[in-house]
């Protein structure tokens, strides 16, 4: 059976995906860090509709616990290839107050963990096997909200990224893959990342 974990899926767009992937008959491992009741609730209405999940708390400001999250998303008979880097950390701020401390906060959550788990989750993909990652972006990379800088910072060099490989229909760039060779980045329309097995794709 195919696992997929969802960060941020105790609530929201985190919960729509995590719903979504179960109804497709992948393992969910619901991800949370303070919102245990939420992803208890999450896990529950998979669990009711016939499908499975477990929930797995982490704090992605902490490298060590992001790095060790993929590892920690095991079940009996559950392959993992699937990861939605949906968890974003929202402090209201204007740039004039804005802090080191809260900046760091920010690109820890939104920046270093999706990195961290996408490297993970390729490491620990088998021979010939496929998987995917999905990056969520929010408006606000867009809008570029004044009440909302240091949360809108991290988003811009996934964007940035991610913007030339969205125009063109193939695979495009290179990077390594676990066992050292060249590997193509392939990508699919509106944020969705496909990849060969240990191929890295972030957006």
């Amino acid at each position: 059976m195919k696992g997929a974990l969802v960060t941020g899926a105790g609530m929201r767009i985190g919960r729509a995906f995590a719903t979504a992937l179960a109804a497709d008959g992948f393992f969910v491992f619901v991800h949370h860090h303070r919102s245990a009741a939420a992803a208890r609730e999450t896990v529950a209405a998979i669990t009711a509709a016939g499908g499975k999940a477990k929930a797995v708390r982490a704090d992605l400001s902490s490298a060590k616990q992001a790095e060790s999250l993929v590892g920690r998303c095991q079940a009996k008979g559950v392959q993992l290839t699937c990861l939605v880097n949906s968890a974003s950390l929202f402090e209201l701020d204007r740039a004039p107050m804005a802090t080191a401390a809260g900046f760091d906060r920010h690109m820890a959550v939104n920046l270093r963990a999706p990195l961290l788990l996408s490297q993970a989750l390729a490491r620990q993909l088998p021979d010939r096997e496929t998987g995917v990652i999905v990056n969520v972006l929010d408006q606000k990379l867009l809008s570029h909200h004044a009440c909302a800088w240091p949360a809108s910072r991290p988003a811009s060099p996934c964007a940035a990224a991610a913007r030339p490989m969205r125009a063109l229909p193939s695979s495009i760039g290179r990077t390594r893959s676990a066992s050292g060779s060249p590997q193509k980045i392939s990508c699919a329309p509106c944020g969705l990342w496909w990849r060969h097995r240990a191929t890295l794709a972030m957006c």
